[in-house]
């Protein structure tokens, strides 16, 4: 039996592919990692209906604009007397997820056609990279889903200006309140490197786009600044210089320190196997312009390869992107001079935002996620005319690396919970001592079923060009599935700070009136306020209030600088998996006082108290406090 890409059939398969998607890791475990902190914050905007001033642990983190927040918040209410509220909030990305599909679908209509869009939403579900964003609580969510309604704007900016002017001024006000400049900064660039490379894009129609697209975009870009100014212009230059700007050159010292080469080898992870078919696409349009006399881009293609080449070796570090950036520009100009495509703007699209990247003092996987929307455009123009033995090739290759996935996430987890010992079993029991296996005969049948499910995928859709991105993609979807069936367990146990806060609360003293702590972390910080409805004062934040607390948290690499030799120890914990120990000291000349719970910034109209916070968060605790 053999599965025909007819449009009806293809849509049933791809919500169905969709909602298979979505599962993994979506609801029933704890806030892991960076979703401590986001919870916080979400937490802190339905406690104290401040939508202007983000709370972390409560007291301000100004890192982010409040968006994602505030819709995330909305979802929590929504779905609160079904769900806690972390993974009611997780609910939010479903409706970011198809505002993220949608604005590629219609790109990919510009760009290519129906089929194409099919294609374009299957290879997007089949990144690792999205996978990453969209099944945490993470703003970056809300930020590609802006994006790339702004790149739709941009490619239909010299047909359609109204449409194009609404969508990319929407997509840019979105990405801005998400998390700041990137978003917004990347497509301005786009917008002006446009005009330089096609005349089409230097007549009227996309001018009254850029105009349309001011308007859309005002009141994202102007009413939260405005307001958080007016708050506090001091938290409003938190924001701007040290969050934003001075992230991107480095003298805020924030976020983790630039890497050399770094996109270089992220994108080939994040986005695979959607690069290697833009790679195709980038072989056939420079094919094509040398069949046309454009003998300067073999020329300026081995000189970008020898800079490269060059910059790689000598260690130079920030420029090396800009090589094969300029030369896909390049590229671009020129194949448009023979024949204007749409295609053509998604070289831009994808050599601004990384040339940009890696200009930045800061570098991370999750900033190249602006790179998929354009890489996956281009990969669904180039995989129905992609040749038929490299078709065959890159089939054979996923197949292997899907079945490869399937067999360590299995084998693994098969060796983990055998009762014998053996080197696999004994490193991750070697992690967590106290972790007890506990997988059911029911999970091990659902996961005999699942690799079933992708071996019955392989046997009806034949190899072809076209169904590489239905094996992939089906193939990506099984891995996720089967991983969170096997490893959910022994990851939320992991990564739980529930039992460490729990143990935390059971030693407090009965009276105490505030605990300060060194730099203590958002996460953990913020999951003490949400599950034990405490408020660190953190020493990095509120300066010299932390000095009058007479508890003290610090973690073990403080201990000497804190000259703790004469302080009470209290407590000493840390998460299972965690190898930051944490200590709680009383200060023994700091007077002791009737407890009274650190007031929320900003706090007053509209807020419960931060005692009813403490005692809600308690009963909504796994087995209480």
């Amino acid at each position: 039996m053999k599965i025909a890409l007819y449009p009806f059939r293809s849509r049933y398969l791809l919500v169905l592919a969709l909602l298979l998607w979505q599962i993994p890791f979506w609801v029933g475990h704890e806030p892991w990692n960076d979703e401590a902190y986001t919870t916080s914050l979400i937490d802190n905007v339905l406690n104290t209906g401040d939508r202007v001033v983000p709370l972390a642990g409560g007291l301000p983190f100004m890192e982010k604009p409040p968006l994602y927040y505030i819709t995330a918040a909305a979802s929590a209410r929504m779905f609160s007397d079904v769900l806690p509220l972390h993974d009611a909030a997780r609910l939010a990305n479903i409706a970011w997820m198809l505002i993220t599909l949608a604005g590629l679908a219609l790109s990919a209509l510009a760009v290519s056609n129906r089929q194409g869009a099919l294609l374009a939403l299957l290879l997007l579900l089949g990144c690792l990279g999205i996978w990453e964003v969209y099944h945490r609580l993470i703003t970056d969510v809300a930020l590609l889903s802006g994006y790339t309604l702004g790149i739709t704007g941009l490619i239909l900016a010299w047909q359609r200006p109204l449409l194009a002017g609404i969508l990319l001024g929407t997509g840019a006000g979105m990405a801005f309140m998400a998390k700041g400049l990137l978003g917004p900064g990347l497509l301005g660039l786009i917008g002006l490197v446009l005009p330089l490379c096609f005349p089409q894009y230097r007549q009227r129609q996309y001018w009254l786009a850029i105009l349309y697209a001011i308007v859309a975009a005002l009141p994202w870009v102007t009413v939260w600044p405005l307001a958080l100014y007016n708050r506090s212009p001091t938290l409003f230059h938190d924001w701007l210089w040290l969050n934003n700007i001075g992230r991107f050159l480095g003298d805020s010292s924030l976020g983790p320190s630039e890497k050399f080469a770094f996109y270089f080898y992220s994108v080939l992870w994040q986005a695979w196997p959607a690069i290697v078919l833009a790679g195709g696409e980038v072989y056939n349009r420079y094919r094509k312009c040398r069949e046309h006399g454009s003998e300067y881009l073999y020329s300026t293609l081995v000189l970008a390869g020898l800079a490269t080449a060059v910059i790689l070796l000598l260690g130079i570090g920030k420029v090396y992107a800009l090589p094969l950036g300029l030369w896909l520009i390049l590229l671009a100009h020129r194949s448009a001079r023979e024949n204007f495509q749409p295609m053509l703007v998604l070289y831009i699209a994808f050599a601004v935002p990384l040339m940009v990247l890696s200009l930045a003092s800061t570098s991370t996987d999750i900033y190249g996620i602006v790179l998929l929307p354009a890489l996956v455009l281009l990969a669904c123009n180039a995989l129905p005319t992609l040749p038929r033995r490299l078709a065959s090739v890159l089939g054979r290759i996923n197949v292997g690396l899907i079945g490869l996935m399937l067999a360590t996430v299995l084998v693994s987890a098969l060796l983990l919970n055998a009762g014998f010992d053996n080197p696999v079993r004994d490193y991750f029991l070697g992690r967590l001592p106290d972790y007890v296996p506990q997988l059911t005969l029911l999970q091990w049948c659902l996961g005999g079923l699942i690799i079933g499910a992708w071996l019955v995928v392989l046997r009806i859709t034949p190899l072809s060009r076209l169904k590489i991105a239905w094996r992939w993609s089906g193939g990506i979807i099984a891995v996720g599935l089967l991983f969170d069936l096997l490893w959910r367990p022994y990851i939320a146990y992991s990564l739980d700070y529930t039992p460490m806060i729990r143990d935390l609360q059971a030693h407090l003293p009965s009276q105490y009136n505030c605990i300060a702590a060194i730099d203590l972390g958002e996460s953990p910080r913020g999951m003490i306020q949400y599950r034990g409805g405490i408020v660190v004062q953190d020493y990095a934040l509120v300066g010299e209030k932390a000095t009058a607390c007479e508890l003290e948290l610090l973690r073990e690499d403080q201990l000497e600088q804190a000259s703790t030799e004469r302080w009470p120890l209290l407590w000493r914990g840390s998460r299972p998996g965690d190898r930051k120990i944490y200590s709680l000291y009383r200060i023994p000349d700091k007077a002791s006082v009737k407890p009274q719970p650190a007031p929320l910034y900003g706090a007053g109209r509209d807020s419960r108290s931060a005692q009813n916070r403490q005692n809600n968060n308690r009963r909504s605790m796994p087995g209480g406090a």
